[in-house]
């Protein structure tokens, strides 16, 4: 991930994934160059299937915050 900049990284993890734990994904962010950003969505699992309205808010805003810091 270290080497994914100057693109823009966007993540959205769940809170309850049961295939990758909230700490990897913010230690893998963490480790990150600028420009990153990342969404925790409350959820119940990898798919976020009992709250996926707040996935689809935090998606369309992920992609917008990607328009806004990719060089063009």
């Amino acid at each position: 991930m270290a080497n994914v900049a100057p693109t823009p990284l966007a993540a959205i993890h769940s809170t309850h994934d049961e295939f990758v734990p909230l700490a990897d994904i913010q230690n893998m962010v963490n480790r990150a160059a600028e420009p990153k950003r990342l969404w925790i969505v409350d959820a119940s699992d990898h798919g976020f299937s009992n709250n996926l309205p707040e996935f689809d808010r935090r998606l369309l805003e992920a992609i917008a915050w990607i328009n806004q810091n990719a060089t063009h």
